[in-house]
């Protein structure tokens, strides 16, 4: 049932990011850690205050995140999203086992405006006095487009280590000479250098903290009751330069210009083809989202088609209505300008093919691609409009119609050379 909910709420989620529109910029890799409110040393029955930290975020639009804990050191309280998102954010309601506890945010206002901040805080009982890690498992963070972004994680650890007694001024375990001294340097000191040198803890140093430490003289390590003493680590973390470098290699403009070309000449080739099968492997068919517009006369634009479905039927259409043999798309299949940038871990691309079909007039077919890991660079968008329509519909020159979608760029900072 707990899967199931999550499955849901992830879903969700999904959808409403994608809802509310695109805008992405340049990434970095965000690292997402534990923090402590105080490091003081807790006793059992004690809270523990926890604040899950971003730094070198960057559009950020939502997280999912399990914090991990051992149930017989601490025990769950509660916890909430933060103010690392815009205000208004939607935040799913904590999801707790008894191990672990589940929290999800996304912004319903654009991207996070900083790149850092505390997505959420968490607060635990401390249940006994012993060793423990409160861990970041399968964290996530999206883009406004509902793309996952690169990120690495660190973890906070709990360690319960025996506290030296207060007469061992210097805490070196042992009680003798050195810290008789170090209080007696410091008497009647208005504001000691060193708080310990305050014994009894007063706010003043004087005879009776001189008393205390001879009266302890030779007494050795402390007898008291064990502490935790709270200490942020995460030994098997990868240097995030490292990963930084993993994750985003420098692009290599020639050869993914080329590789998008080959995409769209195989686009090209299926179309005037007939071949809906040679289309379909040049789309992000999974993508529901996908879009396909063109203008072909001044007084039939074919509407805007969502979804992979849409798109099929949509060109079906143009089949039956103008025919393809012969190089109906355009008069050639060459792309002229590239656009080309970092969507989180992967790479986004715009284009512009001047040669829309209908050989009396090329025009304009433009396309937003994505590259992934498995399979390379495909199609989720692809708008075209024929020159003689430019200015009917108040379509610009070198400027998509799918304003729905929303997804072509064109900044002179992504140009290709």
């Amino acid at each position: 049932m707990r899967k199931s909910l999550r499955k849901t709420i992830i879903l969700l989620l999904l959808s409403i990011v994608m809802c509310v529109g695109f805008s992405v910029r340049t990434y970095a890799l965000a690292r997402v850690s534990v923090e402590f409110v105080e490091t003081r040393s807790l006793t059992a029955s004690e809270q523990l205050q926890v604040r899950i930290q971003i730094t070198g975020g960057q559009d950020v639009s939502g997280y999912e995140l399990t914090v991990g804990f051992d149930p017989t050191a601490l025990r769950y309280i509660e916890g909430s999203n933060a103010d690392y998102l815009p205000v208004g954010a939607f935040a799913v309601p904590p999801i707790v086992s008894a191990k672990t506890v589940y929290i999800a945010a996304t912004s319903l206002a654009g991207s996070a405006s900083a790149n850092h901040g505390t997505l959420a805080t968490l607060t635990f009982e401390v249940v006994m006095v012993k060793n423990s890690t409160i861990k970041l498992i399968d964290v996530t963070l999206s883009d406004n487009g509902g793309m996952p972004l690169a990120v690495t994680t660190l973890d906070g650890r709990l360690e319960a280590t025996q506290l030296p007694a207060i007469w061992d001024v210097n805490e070196d375990r042992k009680v003798n000479i050195l810290d008789l001294t170090l209080v007696a340097s410091n008497l009647m000191a208005p504001v000691p250098a060193n708080p310990r040198v305050d014994i009894n803890g007063d706010k003043i140093v004087n005879v009776l903290d001189l008393v205390l430490v001879a009266q302890h003289l030779d007494a050795g390590g402390n007898t008291e009751e064990l502490d935790v003493r709270i200490i942020p680590a995460n030994p098997e973390e990868s240097t995030p330069a490292e990963l930084a470098v993993a994750a985003k290699p420098p692009i290599d403009f020639a050869a993914e210009k080329a590789a998008i070309q080959e995409v769209y000449s195989a686009f090209y080739k299926g179309f005037n083809d007939n071949d809906m099968k040679a289309i379909s492997e040049t789309f992000r068919t999974s993508d529901a989202k996908a879009a396909f517009g063109t203008i072909f006369a001044g007084n039939e634009p074919v509407p805007i088609a969502f979804g992979w479905r849409n798109v099929e039927i949509a060109i079906e259409g143009l089949w039956i209505g103008i025919g393809t043999k012969g190089s109906k798309w355009g008069q050639n299949d060459q792309l002229s300008d590239f656009w080309i940038r970092y969507k989180g871990s992967k790479i986004e691309a715009s284009a512009i093919g001047y040669n829309c079909y209908k050989g009396a007039f090329p025009g304009e077919t433009h396309l937003y691609l994505v590259k992934e890991a498995k399979d390379g660079w495909k199609i989720h968008e692809l708008d075209s409009s024929t020159e003689n329509n430019l200015g009917i519909f108040g379509f610009h020159k070198g400027k998509p119609r799918l304003k729905e979608a929303g997804r072509f760029f064109s900044t002179d900072a992504d140009k290709a050379p």
